[in-house]
């Protein structure tokens, strides 16, 4: 009878919100009875519920299984489907408090957190089911993923290695990897892991994008090109992708492959007129053209949606002033010169650190300043470094949530179904 009610309760999920596809659990496969319904039309006899029906019959299952954690979990997802992430917040910890050795509830806290930019949350769960699970290839690889986000690159690094060793088929373990080498001393590997990626992912995509992206980084244009239309014919629509190849048309190629890059910029504005850098490499474009009014818009748009907006000031007081708008240009360029000045006192308390290498306060000092004025990604820089040399301690580990949380409130990560994911730029 509790499973004949929990499948009337899953029924619904799948036919309710049919637009949301079945996630299997890493290590518990669910009954066979759930997958038929994730995958199969459902019986005619299976009325179609209200979400308040749903949820009254999965509320019964759980109180008819008090023992099972499986009916609260599915309670849990439930509340995630319908938008109520409160709700299965509170049932997902409701269940991993119950039963604290059941690894889909860490799993599935994790996910959640991580769906909504909550990094450091993530992290948390993720390592906790990890531990759970250690030989969940899967696991491993997602809190890899989440831990290399926040900073954690060294134990990023060690979970992917775990991973790849229990599953040398998992394509992502392989993105993981190359994303923890896209350094300038290991890019070679990064670019042969990501090929490997790409040889075993059904989607190819990030994988040609990784490659394209690692070869524009050391000055390769003609195999920047090669890998990046490659990525671009697996991911069309991905504005990344375009964005990138355009980059390398007009800053390496521009004698010869200019107007191409232009285009590219235009399309990536096609499929994101907001994103920052497509309108600010447009905005330079105009400028090159002497058609300032345009350029100014572009400069706008690019100031409102970018991450870190203090270089991008100068640009647009410069169209400003040649635009005949003195006033204003003199206002932004003000604006461009306290970023120099942020910019300025970084330098002297970098300073004063590197001059006394061993002294945390220094190093605490310096990432404080650089999440005073939300630089988050210069601020996680400093804090890795110092961590290498220094070791954690409660001080740095305060912080690093605090970066995490900026980072999370600045860029929500994009999509895996639109190719390439991360920080593409």
């Amino acid at each position: 009878m509790r499973r004949s009610i929990l499948i009337l309760g899953l029924a619904f999920v799948w036919v309710g919100c049919k637009n949301t596809p079945p996630q299997s659990s890493p290590t518990e496969p669910p009954p066979q009875t759930q997958n038929q319904i994730a995958t199969s039309s459902p019986a005619p006899n299976v009325p179609k519920l209200t979400a308040l029906e749903a949820k009254d019959i999965l509320s019964k299952a759980v109180d008819s299984a008090p023992k099972d954690p499986q009916p609260r979990l599915e309670l849990a997802l439930f509340y995630q489907r319908i938008g109520d992430l409160t709700e299965a917040e509170r049932q997902l910890i409701e269940t991993q408090t119950r039963f604290p050795k059941y690894v889909r509830a860490f799993y599935r806290l994790g996910t959640l957190y991580l769906a909504h930019g909550r990094l450091a949350d993530a992290a948390a769960s993720l390592i906790k089911a990890a531990t759970l699970a250690p030989n969940d290839a899967e696991i491993l690889t997602t809190a890899g993923q989440v831990l290399l986000q926040i900073g954690r690159e060294p134990e990023a690094e060690q979970y992917a290695k775990k991973a790849v060793k229990i599953d040398p088929q998992l394509s992502d373990v392989y993105l993981l990897l190359s994303r923890i080498n896209d350094h300038q001393g290991t890019a070679n590997r990064a670019i042969e892991f990501a090929k490997k990626y790409a040889t075993l992912s059904a989607n190819p995509a990030p994988g040609l994008f990784m490659v394209g992206r690692t070869y524009a980084r050391q000055a390769d244009s003609k195999n920047a090109e090669e890998w990046l239309i490659k990525a671009r014919d697996a991911a069309h629509d991905n504005p990344d992708i375009w964005l990138t190849l355009g980059r390398v048309y007009f800053e390496m190629l521009r004698s010869t492959k200019g107007a191409e890059g232009i285009k590219c910029f235009q399309k990536v504005l096609e499929l994101a007129p907001k994103d920052w850098e497509a309108n600010l490499w447009m905005g330079r474009v105009k400028v090159d053209e002497k058609n300032y009014p345009e350029a100014i818009n572009f400069f706008r748009v690019a100031i409102a949606n970018a991450p870190h907006q203090g270089p991008l000031y100068y640009d647009l007081s410069q169209a400003l002033i040649k635009a005949g708008q003195n006033d204003e240009g003199q206002k932004m360029l003000v604006i461009y010169q306290q970023y120099r000045a942020y910019q300025k006192e970084l330098e002297r308390i970098t300073s004063e650190a590197l001059k006394a290498p061993n002294d945390r306060t220094k190093r605490v000092a310096l990432v404080r300043h650089c999440l005073k004025h939300k630089q988050y990604r210069a601020a996680l820089a400093i804090l890795k470094e110092a961590e290498r040399t220094l070791g954690t301690d409660e001080t740095f580990k305060r912080l690093q949530y605090d970066i995490a949380q900026g980072l999370a409130s600045t860029a929500a990560p994009m999509p895996q179904q639109q190719g390439a994911t991360g920080d593409v730029r």
